[in-house]
């Protein structure tokens, strides 16, 4: 029997045997900034208890639900404001069962079901030396309930795309050339049109203290608000099994997931959590552990990123041992073999005084030693985000106030075994979106100027510099004791010579969060390599 198999057979064991309990609609919810920023600002303003699994999401409607039934109690007694209490109403029907839907109940077999139908939109122009405009159109479909314990969520985003300045080749279908698409028409080798279907959907079985759930769905673990560094949640959907285990005052998450490097190649990602809350949950500190191997690929990238022959070759299945709960992985990693890409990450999110928030993330990659981390040496590869937010208001106008700093060290999230182990799916870095030699600054004031009309005034500066060796995650380093040809340095600098900044204030007005109909409008002026761009985006849809 495969070990996959061996995994879905132990998983359903774990199903028929555990001890039933109180029943609950309780699948995975969607990522959305709309909603951190009503979490964020429910639990900062008036000490509300985050939802469990708030840094380890996505997060399930019964934990989100529990938290606004606390808030729903401080809003009874009349301690919200007017727009706290009517975007909770909003979120929670937005969220819930009783969201626009076609629904079916049946309170006698405690099974629940509905459909939802999102008919989204999203156009964008941008103009410099010329105009150029970009329209993307998305149907999204879902079905969701539960029986009993068992609940279930499954959707599909169907999209088609013009772009004006762009001229799309034929997909590949290779994962590391980004997620596959179609081109209309049988002959058709290039387009500014194109489409593509990103599905989503899972099965969680909730046992009280313990969850357990596999699904194909956007991960991330970490507080921070634009540029988290371990699991980002900006990346196409991971195909993945993950456990929960509460304990009180701590608890642990543990994730066994398939990525997507090459198609013909198996990519696996092992991750676990361990989030400790302290002084009367006024302070969360989370421990991560990441480990990511595969099968070899044969993708070329150059020969300044050649895989040396010894590294090559290596067809690898599930790794038993990184399925054990509790147990380190950078131990284990040496158990295994060494062959595996192992990284660690600390985090902290800290609620004082009332409402401020303060946050940060520290991300090793590799280092050689820990009295000398910061030093030049290219196998230091480190990354760091802090960041805070003040929640508060303004002539009666609830406001919040973000402002956050990302630093990537070069060759952070690349591997030496190449596309098989660095830290990527779909091309794209499962960690910061701006990958490796990196760094944000982000500040932005959001206000909520009536009931339904919010606007964000945002500035957003970057460095990137993916021309210098270890700026891209697939860069492979090549050792001068290992080759006689091309050879990298061993000593790095940030960012260097080349290095592309680019800055971008802008405005955005959004109508109607949660509601049945909403829409987002936003102007920005971007400025990138000493070039002034003017950018206009209009975004949003009908949620049935």
């Amino acid at each position: 029997m495969s070990r996959i198999k061996i995994i879905s057979l132990i998983f359903f064991i774990c199903l028929a045997t555990t001890v039933v309990v109180k029943a609950e609609y309780s699948p995975n919810i969607a990522i959305s900034n709309e909603l951190d920023f009503l979490i964020a600002r429910l639990s900062y303003v008036h000490s509300i208890k985050l939802p469990e699994g708030y840094c380890s999401r996505p997060i399930n409607y019964a934990a989100l639900n529990q938290f606004f039934r606390a808030a729903d109690s401080l809003d009874s007694m009349g301690l919200l404001s007017d727009n706290e209490s009517f975007q909770l109403k909003k979120a929670e029907k937005f969220t819930g069962f009783q969201k626009n839907a076609i629904k079916w109940i049946s309170d006698q077999k405690d099974i629940h079901l509905k459909a939802n139908l999102n008919l989204l939109g999203d156009g964008r122009m941008k103009s410099n030396d010329s105009m150029s405009f970009e329209m993307k159109g998305i149907i999204s479909p879902s079905l969701s309930g539960n029986l009993r314990k068992l609940s279930f969520y499954s959707g599909i985003d169907v999209w088609t795309e013009y772009r004006s300045d762009t001229l799309f080749k034929r997909s590949s279908y290779q994962p590391y050339d980004g997620l596959a698409y179609n081109m209309y028409g049988r002959n058709t080798n290039q387009s500014h049109i194109r489409s593509s279907d990103v599905p989503i959907g899972g099965i969680r079985y909730d046992a009280d203290r313990i969850k357990l759930e596999t699904a194909i769905d956007h991960l991330k673990f970490g507080p921070a608000v634009y540029f988290p560094l371990t699991l980002s949640g900006m990346t196409p959907p991971i195909t993945y099994a993950r456990a929960f285990m509460d304990l009180d005052v701590l608890t642990y998450t543990h994730i066994a997931g398939l990525l997507k490097s090459q198609k013909d190649r198996d990519k696996y990602i092992y991750s676990h959590r361990l989030n400790l809350s302290m002084w009367k949950s006024r302070m969360q500190i989370g421990i991560n552990e990441v480990i990511i191997n595969g099968s070899s690929t044969n993708q070329f990238l150059g020969d300044t990123n050649r895989i040396q022959s010894r590294d090559t070759g290596q067809v690898r299945g599930w790794e038993w041992v990184y399925l054990i709960p509790f147990v380190p992985f950078k131990f284990v990693e040496h158990y295994a073999g060494d062959r595996d890409n192992a990284a660690i990450s600390f985090d902290f999110n800290i609620r004082f005084p009332k409402r401020f928030r303060w946050y940060g993330e520290f991300f090793l990659d590799d280092m050689l030693n820990p009295l000398k981390i910061f030093s030049d040496d290219w196998g230091n590869k480190w990354a760091a985000t802090l960041g805070f937010q003040c929640f508060g208001q303004i002539i009666a106008k609830d406001l919040v106030l973000s402002v956050e700093y990302s630093h990537v060290e070069p060759w952070v999230y690349t591997h030496f075994f190449g596309g098989s182990h660095n830290y990527g799916h779909f091309g794209q870095s499962l960690g910061s979106p701006l990958g490796p030699n990196s760094q944000a600054i982000v500040v932005s004031t959001i206000m909520q100027l009536n009931k339904t009309n919010a606007i964000q005034f945002k500035f957003l500066n970057t460095g990137k510099n993916s021309t210098v060796r270890g700026g891209n995650i697939t860069d492979v380093f090549q050792d001068p004791e290992d080759t006689t040809a091309f050879h990298d340095s061993k000593k790095k600098k940030f960012l260097g010579p080349e290095t592309v900044w680019s800055s971008k204030p802008s405005i955005q007005w959004t109508f109607n969060s949660f509601g049945l109909f909403n829409v987002n409008l936003e102007y920005a002026i971007d400025i990138t390599a000493n070039k002034v761009a003017n950018e206009v985006g209009l975004w949003g849809g009908l949620h049935f």
